[in-house]
């Protein structure tokens, strides 16, 4: 996944990525990525991201 996180000052952005286990579950993976930064990030075995949205607190109960 590429990503370019425009925050001036150096702030982190924090986003949720939505998987799914077995077609009906949701599950959420969270990652930060450093202000005035870009560049790739790799998700391991991941082939498909259902949903991306900056509400991390679904990424607590993983």
């Amino acid at each position: 996944m590429y990503y370019n996180n425009h925050c001036l000052g150096g702030f982190k952005t924090k986003v949720a990525f939505k998987f799914w286990n077995d077609g009906a579950t949701p599950w959420y993976k969270c990652v930060s990525f450093e202000g005035m930064s870009q560049g790739t990030y790799k998700f391991g075995h991941i082939n498909e991201i259902m949903g991306v949205s900056k509400d991390t607190k679904k990424c607590e109960k993983n």
